[in-house]
C-alpha cells in the first residue's frame, strides 16, 4: 500500500506536468495561427526611400523648409541616357515641405509624396548656413530623440547656399547626387583637407565639457570652374542661380563639393576653416588618415618634393603650471617620397633628414595656423583642449569650466612636439636624370 501511494503521488505530478505542457502547446499553436505575419508591415515599394535631408529657413517667418532627396527606383535601375539627354536619368526626386518644426514638416511629407517616408537609408543631414548661425540645438533634439534617423548619418552645413540647392546639385557619376557627397566624406582621409562628421559625433562633441563641435562643410562649385556664386563667409542664400542648384550663371552646372570645416561655439556656427586649417585641426584631433604635402628642400622653387603621409598619430597632453593651463600636442607622422621634381640626389642620410625636418615644419605651420585662428578669431575650443583638462585635472577644471572658452582658452599656451619619419621612396632610389630638362633639372 505504501509503495502504491508513492507511485500514485509521483504519477499525479507527471500528469500535472503533461497537462501544463499540453496547455502551453495549445496556446503557442493558437498564437501561431492568429499571427501568421507582420500585421503592420508595409512593402518597401510602397515607401518613399529618403537618402538625404536638407533643412532651411522658410520664406514665411518662424517656419522651416525641409527638403528630401527621394530615390526613384525605376531611374536608379535604368542605364544612363546618351550624352545630350540632360533632363533624363536623374535617380532622385527633391521634395520640400514647410512646417512649424522639423518634425511637423517631415510629418507632412507623405501628404505630398503619396507614400510614407522610409528613413532607414538616410545617410546625409544638411543644414543651411543661416540656420546654423542661429543655433542647431532645437533641431538636433528631434534627431537624437527619434529612433528612425541613423546616428551614423553624415551631418554637414551648406556654405553660402540653401541646403535644398545642395540636394539639387548635379553629379557626373552618380544618379543619386547625395552619393557623391557621401563618397567625398568617406574618402576624406585621402588628403585630410575636409572634415567628415556624423550626427553621433556632433552630438558627442556638443555635450562634451570643454569642447565645441565642428561639422562637415559642403558648397556648390561650377563644373569645370573654380567656385560657384556665393562662396563666401556669409553667402546670399536667396540667389536665384544657387536656388536652382543644377544651373548657375550662364547655365553652368553646380556640383556639390565637401571641403574645409564648419566651426561651432556650442550649437551656433561661428566660422569656416579652409583646407589647410582643417588639416591642422585633424592633426591635433588625431584624425589625419593620409595627405600629400609638398616641400621645397632646395628653396626658391628649384626642386619641389611631394611627400605622402601614410601613418599619423597625435595626442594632447594638458598641464597646469603655476595655476595656468598649458597644452602640448604630440604628433608623429610617417611618409613616403611620392614625387621628386629635381635631379639632385635626395637618397642620402643628410637629405632624408632634411626632408623630415621640412615635413615637420609644414605640419607645425598648419597646426599653428588653425590654433591661432581658433584662439584669436573664432574663440571656440574645437580641439577639445578643455575636455583633456576635465579628464586629467578634474579639480582644477571645476574652477575653469564656466568661463573656459571666453577667459582661458584664448590664452592657453600650445606647444608642439612633431616627430616625422621618411620610410620608403617607391620603386626607384635617386631621381631620373637622363633626357630631363626644365627648372630644377
Amino acid at each position: 500500500m505504501i509503495m502504491f501511494g508513492v507511485v500514485w503521488g509521483k504519477g499525479k505530478g507527471n500528469v500535472k506536468r503533461l497537462m501544463l505542457i499540453a496547455l502551453a502547446s495549445a496556446i503557442l499553436t493558437l498564437l501561431m495561427i492568429a499571427t501568421p505575419g507582420c500585421w503592420s508591415a508595409r512593402e518597401l515599394d510602397k515607401r518613399a526611400i529618403v537618402v538625404a535631408v536638407g533643412i532651411d529657413k522658410a520664406k514665411e517667418p518662424g517656419k522651416l523648409e525641409v527638403s528630401y532627396q527621394i530615390i526613384k527606383p525605376a531611374e536608379v535601375g535604368a542605364p544612363r541616357p546618351a550624352r545630350g539627354g540632360e533632363g533624363q536619368g536623374r535617380g532622385v526626386w527633391v521634395l520640400s515641405t514647410t512646417g512649424d518644426s522639423l518634425f511637423d514638416a517631415a510629418w507632412k511629407m507623405s501628404n505630398v509624396a503619396g507614400r510614407r517616408p522610409f528613413w532607414g537609408h538616410l545617410r546625409l543631414i544638411l543644414f543651411s548656413e543661416a540656420l546654423a548661425r542661429e543655433g542647431l540645438g532645437p533641431f538636433l533634439d528631434v534627431l537624437a530623440r527619434n529612433p528612425m534617423p541613423r546616428r551614423l548619418a553624415w551631418l554637414a552645413v551648406a556654405r553660402g547656399c540653401l541646403a535644398r540647392s545642395i540636394l539639387e546639385g548635379y553629379s557626373e557619376l552618380e544618379k543619386v547626387p547625395a552619393e557623391t557627397i557621401m563618397g567625398q566624406l568617406e574618402e576624406y582621409g585621402q588628403n585630410s583637407t575636409s572634415l567628415a562628421q556624423t550626427l553621433h559625433g556632433f552630438l558627442l562633441e556638443m555635450e562634451n565639457p570643454g569642447q565645441s563641435p565642428a561639422a562637415s562643410a559642403v558648397e556648390l562649385v561650377s563644373k569645370g570652374g573654380p567656385s560657384a556664386p556665393n562662396d563666401g563667409e556669409s553667402g546670399d542664400e536667396g540667389s536665384e542661380d544657387v536656388e536652382r542648384g543644377r544651373a548657375g550663371a550662364g547655365g553652368t552646372k553646380l556640383v556639390p563639393m565637401v571641403r574645409g570645416a564648419a566651426v561651432f561655439k556650442r550649437d551656433r556656427l561661428v566660422g569656416w576653416l579652409d583646407e589647410e586649417e582643417t588639416r591642422g585641426l585633424l592633426w591635433v584631433t588625431n584624425r589625419v588618415r593620409g595627405a600629400s604635402i609638398v616641400v621645397d628642400p632646395l628653396a626658391g622653387g628649384r626642386g619641389k618634393v611631394t611627400l605622402e603621409i601614410v601613418r599619423a598619430r597625435s595626442r594632447i597632453r594638458p598641464e597646469i603650471k603655476g595655476g595656468v593651463p598649458h597644452v602640448t600636442v604630440e604628433i608623429s607622422a610617417s611618409a613616403n617620397l611620392a614625387e621628386q621634381a629635381t635631379a639632385s640626389s635626395l637618397y642620402t642620410i643628410e637629405h632624408l633628414h632634411e626632408l623630415e625636418r621640412e615635413l615637420a615644419s609644414a605640419i607645425e605651420n598648419e597646426v599653428r595656423m588653425v590654433v591661432t585662428r581658433a584662439q584669436r578669431d573664432l574663440r571656440t575650443d574645437v580641439f577639445g583642449f578643455g575636455l583633456t583638462f576635465y579628464r586629467k585635472h578634474p579639480r582644477q577644471w571645476k574652477a575653469m569650466a564656466e568661463t573656459w572658452e571666453d577667459a582661458y582658452f584664448p590664452h592657453v599656451e600650445v606647444n608642439l612636439d612633431v616627430n616625422t619619419r621618411l620610410d620608403v621612396s617607391g620603386l626607384i632610389g635617386p631621381a631620373l636624370k637622363r633626357r630631363m630638362t626644365g627648372t630644377g633639372w
